[in-house]
This record gives structure tokens, C-alpha cells and sequence, in this order.
């Protein structure tokens, strides 16, 4: 079947954008002029770094290049630009930073997408059950909802754990854990509020660390393969 959300066929997935309920309801409606409308503008990947640029990086593969991936790498509708057979992204980032109180400042960065315009509406995955994600990648790295419910910290993430040969995870809800402790927000909210998905490194270390990822599907629990 494959992950319906997002994969390599841009033909199927054009210009890298995935295919989000609200995505694709907006083509439904739209038809034709659905690339001149307004509601075009969701399910884009994006590309960020944490706290500041000049602690982490994220690059991605463009026609066999890489390219800074906090610039904006929406491609053509139409196709003409192709990544390969898998969405290649480099991530890094510093050893994490000590503060005055003993803490570690996580550095990170990631890659990500809105459910609907702009960033802020929320979308109600609940019912899809899960996620699931085929990819490679040389180190850990983890899948996150994006919720505006509370703030963008409380979140429920999954572990993609290395792996050298591609692998297919598949993410019932009940396998997400909660980034805080004590727990702030529930997954059932969590999951009722959604406003996108990011794929990230973090690292609270004091060593760099880094993952060359490549994602193959992403898709709703029991799509991949």
C-alpha cells in the first residue's frame, strides 16, 4: 500500500507536499485551480534548527544536491524537480550547551509540516490510529505530533531507532511517549489538536551528533511497507 501521507513519487506527491487531510480536501474542492487557490499552502515540508542556527544544521537533497534545508524547498508542482527514492535529509548538531543551573540547552534540528494554512489550526488525527514511517538513517532520531494544545513544548514523540537497511515502523498511539514528565498533556489532546508532524535530532550531549535520514513513506499506522 505504502504511506499515503508522503513518499518519493512526485508525480503522486507533487513538489514534496504531503498529503494532509486538509490537502486533500482543498483538491477535492478546488479541482483544477487547486495550485492558484490559497489552501495550497498546507502539508509543505520545512526545514529548522534549535535555539539557533549557528548550533545545528539541516540540509536536504535537491536534483542530487544538498542544500541548506531552513531555506525553503517547495518543489515545481509539475514534477521537473525530483529528489531519488527517498526524501535525504543531514542533520546536526552541537554539543549541547551547560547552563548556570546545571542544565543542558538541547540543540537540535528537524524537518516538518502543517496540517492546514498557516501553521496554527489544529487537525484531529485521533481516529487515524498511529503513524507509520520506511526510512534509513545513521543515528536515532525522533518523530514528534505538534500540538498547539498547551505550548509547542508538551508534545508525544516516537523513537526511530538507526538503521542502516530500511526499516518500517509502525507507530500505534499507544507507543508514543510524552517528551515531559511529569505529564501535561495528554496524548488523547495531543492527538485532537494536532497542527503538524516534525522529524528531529536533539542532542543534551556534550559530543556533536548527527543522522543522514532518508525517508521513504510516511503514512497513518499500517501503511508503510
Amino acid at each position: 500500500m505504502g504511506g499515503s501521507l508522503w513518499g518519493p513519487d512526485t508525480e503522486k506527491f507533487a513538489g514534496l507536499q504531503v498529503q494532509a487531510p486538509a490537502v486533500l480536501a482543498c483538491k477535492q474542492r478546488e479541482g483544477d485551480n487547486y495550485w492558484s487557490s490559497t489552501c495550497v499552502d498546507a502539508g509543505w515540508w520545512f526545514g529548522y534548527t534549535f535555539p539557533a542556527e549557528d548550533k545545528a544544521q539541516v540540509e536536504v537533497e535537491i536534483n542530487g544536491a544538498y542544500t541548506d534545508g531552513t531555506a525553503s524547498f517547495q518543489l515545481a508542482p509539475d514534477g521537473e524537480s525530483l529528489i531519488s527514492n527517498a526524501f535525504k535529509i543531514k542533520f546536526a548538531a552541537d554539543a549541547a550547551d551547560l547552563n548556570p543551573d546545571g542544565h543542558m540547552n538541547t540543540n537540535g534540528a528537524g524537518v516538518g509540516f502543517h496540517f492546514k494554512v498557516g501553521g496554527e489550526a489544529a487537525e484531529s488525527i485521533t481516529s487515524k490510529g498511529g503513524f507509520c514511517v520506511s526510512y534509513t538513517s545513521t543515528a536515532e532520531v525522533l518523530l514528534e505530533i505538534e500540538s498547539n494544545a498547551v505550548t509547542d513544548y508538551n508534545t508525544w514523540i516516537a523513537v526511530l531507532p538507526a538503521s542502516a537497511s530500511k526499516r518500517v515502523a509502525n507507530l500505534p498511539w499507544n507507543s508514543l511517549a510524552s517528551s515531559w514528565s511529569p505529564l501535561s498533556v495528554t496524548l488523547a489532546h495531543a492527538t485532537a489538536h494536532a497542527t503538524g508532524i516534525r522529524i528531529v535530532l536533539k542532542n543534551n550531549t556534550t559530543s556533536p551528533r548527527s543522522a543522514d535520514f532518508a525517508l521513504m513513506q510516511l503514512g497513518w499506522a499500517g501503511e508503510c511497507n
